[in-house]
């Protein structure tokens, strides 16, 4: 039986990393959209 505490914090961490990757890709969006204009 797996720790459940641990299984949590690593999902916690892969949904952490997911929502910095997706604030980064827009980041970089919206600064090519400025670099345009």
């Amino acid at each position: 039986m797996p720790n459940i505490r641990s299984l949590a914090s690593i999902e916690e961490k892969s949904l952490d990393w997911q929502i910095s990757h997706v604030v980064i890709e827009l980041i970089i969006r919206y600064s090519k959209i400025k670099l345009k204009n």
